[in-house]
């Protein structure tokens, strides 16, 4: 059995898996390629008391300055010694895309998915994001603006 990771190291466990398949993550790569690294990502055991998956879209921003956003996060919680709640870690992979009437007509979406859940499996929920129209659309697509980043939240 693989030891679970620290927390701390999330992001550069991802980087260092992108860029053993042929992946920067700051050069645009494209969503498909990050998404194909991503889901071997989530097998990676850390040390958390909840593992989750976020994947979402939508375009937001500023009247003429709006992009169309997707992202997917995986979510894993810190906690104190003693075992309560102290915060989450988000190591979040962004990809930003002009707005336009196609991407726009993605609308908005969210799906969490957790480890462990009885309820749905890790591969139903690979099967239904790998299903969305938008990222059918722009999964060979080399976004505006790309990115992975862990942060606190």
């Amino acid at each position: 059995m693989t030891r679970p990771r620290p927390i701390r190291e999330a992001e550069r466990t991802l980087r260092e898996l992108l860029g053993a398949r042929g992946v920067d993550p700051d050069a645009r790569p494209t969503l498909g390629a990050v998404w194909a690294v991503f889901r071997e990502f989530v097998r990676i055991p850390f040390a958390t008391a909840s593992d989750g998956v976020l994947y979402e879209i939508g375009t937001y921003g500023e009247p003429g300055e709006e992009e169309f956003h997707l992202d997917f996060v995986r979510q894993l919680e810190v906690r104190y010694d003693d075992g309560e709640h102290d915060h989450y870690e988000h190591l979040r992979c962004e990809f930003r895309f002009p707005a336009t009437p196609t991407t726009r007509a993605f609308g908005t979406f969210e799906r969490w998915w957790f480890a462990g859940s009885a309820a749905e499996p890790w591969e139903a929920f690979v099967a239904l994001v790998e299903g969305r129209t938008e990222l059918l659309a722009l999964r060979h697509t080399s976004a505006r603006a790309a990115g992975v980043r862990q942060e606190e939240v």
